[in-house]
């Protein structure tokens, strides 16, 4: 039997390793839809109202993917240097790369009198997590991060040295 092209378009996606599309609907591409509809098990298709709004999800969407799947965050190598950006359009523009020149960088931003940027270059292996997490939290995380993490011992060593409690608690997650 022969398939037809949104049939292919929708296999083709699957294979890539494509897990959602962002569209808007119409005549125009009613037998896309259609061959999505038919893969909704595994291709989930997101309706939008603007095509504009479509590539925005659809980019926020891709960088939630590896890289980093546990929290959805990819740093670029090497770092950008927005600081020097600031500058150069007339702000203050403030590159720190080492955790000691933090505090003096922020206080230089907040007596500057006029907009100012800290670009802080991270550790790529330290998760965004707030500065208290909880036990669900943790559980989520780390079922995020046995789903498929490429630099699973670099954050894991970051982990190891975060306390996790509950609010209120002063004992580690059990």
């Amino acid at each position: 039997m022969a398939r037809i092209s949104p049939e292919a378009l929708a296999k083709r996606l699957i294979d890539w390793g494509v897990d959602t599309v962002f569209g808007l609907p119409s005549d125009g591409v009613n037998g896309i839809t259609e061959g999505l509809r038919r893969h909704q098990d595994k291709l989930k298709f997101v309706h939008v109202h603007h095509e504009e709004a479509a590539a925005f999800m659809a980019v926020a969407h891709a960088k939630m993917l590896p890289g980093h799947p546990g929290h959805g965050v990819r740093y670029p190598e090497p770092f950008a240097d927005y600081a020097a950006f600031a500058t150069a359009n007339g702000a203050l523009g403030t590159k720190v790369t080492k955790p000691g020149d933090l505090r003096g960088a922020i206080q230089l931003a907040f007596n500057h009198p006029g907009p100012a940027l800290l670009d802080v270059n991270v550790n790529p292996a330290e998760p965004p997590l707030p500065d208290k997490v909880n036990c669900e939290q943790a559980k989520n995380f780390a079922l995020g991060f046995l789903r498929g993490q490429g630099h699973r011992a670099a954050i894991a060593t970051t982990l190891l040295e975060d306390p996790i409690q509950q609010p209120g608690e002063r004992h580690l997650c059990r």
